[in-house]
């Protein structure tokens, strides 16, 4: 009985480590900031939107908090949305990288 009773707790164990376990992290704007590696970003898309999904330089625009108090900027490339608009709430994955000439600048 037991060993049936850890066993059952062992299979939940990995249901939740392969459901839960294998998620992108989600920040805001303002929580992104320091944070390395492949990570969803959320926010709203504020201006100037420039570029396309598959230019070279790809689709540039901010993301902001939903208070507006923190942005980042975010080098989208790929198939772009049709509901894509200015001031729409959006869920971008990718990767941060810091820039050379600030340490404590993160871009998208």
């Amino acid at each position: 009985m037991l060993a049936l009773s850890v066993a059952a707790v062992l299979a939940v164990f990995l249901l939740y480590v392969s459901i839960a376990g294998g998620r992108t992290a989600q920040y805001s704007p303002s929580q992104v900031r320091g944070h390395a590696g492949v990570v969803s970003l959320y926010g709203r898309v504020v201006g100037p939107v420039q570029g396309a999904g598959y230019a070279k330089n790809g689709l540039r625009f901010r993301v902001a908090d939903r208070n507006g108090h923190a942005s980042v900027p975010v080098v989208y490339r790929g198939s772009v949305p049709d509901q894509f608009k200015l001031g729409r709430e959006v869920i971008v994955d990718g990767r941060t990288r810091t820039e050379p000439s600030s340490p404590r600048r993160t871009r998208w």
